[in-house]
């Protein structure tokens, strides 16, 4: 089952305080276009407006690093929440190499 986490963005020197709560009601499907907000902002909405105009159940989840707010579904901070080291990963390159472990 699919799950999102909520909760509010940390400030400097903190973590983030992760709930987990379900992406889509028990027996629905639901599509993920996950990506990187801060710079295909603009392509992944198009794909979710595709999906949704197609009457599927769409979640946005932004992948970016930039710290930006970008109104996707599951929002950065809340996915990095879940890596080991915590959501402040410092500069893209960090992330990706933090990520990728």
């Amino acid at each position: 089952m699919a799950r999102v986490l909520t909760a509010q963005s940390p400030g400097p020197g903190t973590t983030a305080h992760a709930e987990l709560r379900p992406l889509a009601s028990p027996g629905e499907r639901v599509v993920l276009v996950a990506g990187t907000c801060d710079t295909k902002g603009e392509e992944l909405g198009f794909l979710r407006d595709l999906l949704r105009e197609a009457r599927l159940s769409v979640r946005l989840v932004d992948l970016s690093t930039s710290g930006r707010h970008s109104g996707a579904d599951v929002p950065a901070h809340l996915v990095a929440a879940f890596h080991p080291r915590g959501a402040s990963a410092g500069s893209r390159a960090i992330a990706v190499r933090r990520l990728r472990r």
